[in-house]
């Protein structure tokens, strides 16, 4: 499909209604993630300012560790073995042709949706125990240890009690429910935080205060879910469900998709967790904070638009892909390679916006966490985040069309991945003293290693997807190098008080806007495509 084709023929398909209710969920996912992160990023400056960055550094670091490996290894494989079983809407498709009533059929499907989303939390039940168990006896000492390993295992285990009704939301593209649901937990989340901070702010609370917000945005989170899905009753217990003329729990074909993911996802876990795990083993605390905070901040764009968009294409490459209408995967392609387009000119702003870290850092965590150090990492930090990016929408089209070899193939690259990122990680830190620049460089390596995986897969299997559109027009890359020089001495001249600071900070949105107008005015492919996605596609 050249670059100007879009998805609006005269008459909607089951993928054109696939595409316009996930457009409808992304956008709500991203417009809940805006507020949500927005309000919880300024609350999150005004508590940083209560929190020692020992206190920041347990809470971003070693307890995110905890609840991201219980709720990643409980809940990744099984959600993935879900985005392949038919909706609702193809379930209304289906019966057309069944001997049986629709209605018999769709429960049928839907309590099959139940029954496996289980799975989740029988395993989360075992993990949260042996990670717990883990922490109370390697975690080192400090006040409410005990107390803050309990509240994150259980607020883990919580979301996952949750996840049911979060995947009959899914199977019935409701997915603007489950975004609010997150981003309505987030808010409580930093507001339960920085409330305890604000009331005890006299007494070393540690990282209980943490602790006790991130039980109340499982609270929240499950309270929302639970009550949109309009479920009577706790739904803790499998049942039997008669398919294909047998009485099963789960369907072998689901189970099979589980057991083949199981073993990469957990090694994919270790590496987008890694960079946490070598700054706990590896760094001291005077490092681990600067990078926790270099990570909150670096991280916020890839929490509101890189991760919705991921989850939400994930979904989006999985139905098309493995539809039998013609066109489709034609379809999937094209909206891959308008994703990574978007993103390369995304990523041209952080060519000349990391300049800028100090100003961020000043204004944000206050004048004591503005120090060169943390402003440096922040700025390498930066330049990490295209890579997140693209690697988030590479794996998602890849997990979403490859074979069971071919993710087997993924998994030993995955391993080798891995081993060199501790390596390096062993390197940079360790050896050469880097801290968290090195940790920030070995990141990069391990996702490099990665892109180049899929992006071969992706040459091999889909030759009408063409890698030479993706590159954004010389000019602009001309005019971000300009405006970094530009950004550049602004810096230095700002340092040098010969320029004011509302001159300085006015200069990043100024540069920002006309390098955008730029993109628009010399791409015209960009500002046709995303006019087109605005518009709603013509129903008969």
């Amino acid at each position: 499909m050249a670059p100007n084709e879009h998805f609006s023929p005269s008459k909607m398909s089951t993928s054109d209604s696939l595409l316009e209710s996930s457009s409808r969920g992304l956008g709500s996912s991203i417009f809940f993630q805006s507020i949500s992160r927005g309000l919880t990023f300024v609350l999150n400056q005004l508590t940083i300012r209560f929190t020692s960055p020992r206190a920041y550094a347990y809470s971003s670091i070693h307890f995110e560790i905890l609840r991201s490996t219980i709720l990643f290894i409980s809940r990744e494989s099984v959600r993935l073995a879900m985005q392949r079983m038919p909706s609702q809407e193809n379930c209304l498709e289906d019966t057309t042709e069944l001997p049986i009533p629709d209605s018999k059929y769709r429960s049928g499907r839907l309590l099959l949706v139940k029954n496996a989303s289980l799975i989740t939390v029988y395993v989360g039940i075992v993990v949260s125990t042996l990670v717990a168990l883990f922490y109370l006896y390697a975690m080192p000492t400090f006040p409410y240890k005990t107390t803050c390993i309990l509240l994150y295992s259980f607020a883990s285990l919580l979301y996952l009690l949750s996840e049911p009704y979060y995947q009959i939301l899914h199977w019935k593209r409701q997915y603007s429910p489950t975004a609010s649901a997150e981003g309505l937990g987030t808010i409580s989340n930093t507001i339960t935080s920085f409330s305890i901070f604000l009331v005890f702010q006299n007494r070393n609370l540690s990282v209980l205060p943490f602790a006790l917000g991130t039980l109340m945005e499982s609270v929240v989170y499950f309270i929302s879910l639970y009550s949109t899905a309009n479920e009577k009753s706790l739904f803790i217990l499998p049942r039997r469900v008669l398919h294909d003329g047998k009485s099963i729990l789960w369907e072998r074909s689901f189970l099979g998709v589980i057991s083949s993911h199981s073993f990469h996802l957990l090694l994919k876990h270790l590496m987008t967790t890694g960079d946490k795990i070598m700054i706990a083993w590896y760094a001291a605390p005077s490092v681990q904070g600067p990078y926790a905070l270099a990570s909150n901040y670096g991280s916020l764009i890839a929490r509101i638009l890189f991760r919705p968009v991921e989850e939400h294409s994930r979904i989006v490459f999985a139905q098309l892909t493995h539809s039998p209408e013609k066109g489709d995967q034609k379809k999937a392609t094209t909206l891959l390679l308008w994703i990574l387009k978007l993103y390369f000119y995304l990523t041209m702003f952080v060519v000349f916006g990391y300049n800028y870290a100090n100003i961020v850092l000043k204004f944000g965590a206050g004048k004591q966490w503005a120090s060169d150090e943390s402003a440096g990492v922040l700025s390498w930090y930066a330049f990490y985040i295209p890579f997140m990016a693209v690697n988030g929408v590479l794996e998602a089209f890849f997990v979403s069309t490859a074979s069971s070899f071919e993710l087997l193939s993924q998994g030993r690259i995955f391993l080798l991945s891995t081993i060199l990122y501790f390596v390096s990680g062993k390197v940079f830190l360790d050896w050469l003293s880097l801290g968290a620049h090195g940790l920030v460089l070995a990141n990069i390596t391990n996702l490099s290693i990665r892109i180049l995986f899929v992006v071969r897969f992706v040459h091999k299997n889909f030759p009408l997807f063409g890698f030479s559109k993706l590159m954004p027009r010389p000019l602009i890359i001309i005019l971000a190098v300009l405006f970094s020089i530009f950004s550049r001495t602004l810096l230095h001249r700002f340092q040098e008080h010969n320029i004011g600071l509302l001159l300085f900070v006015a200069s990043a949105p100024t540069l920002a806007m006309i390098y955008g107008v730029a993109i628009l005015v010399l791409d015209k492919d960009v500002s046709t495509f995303i006019v087109s996605r605005l518009k709603k596609p013509h129903r008969d």
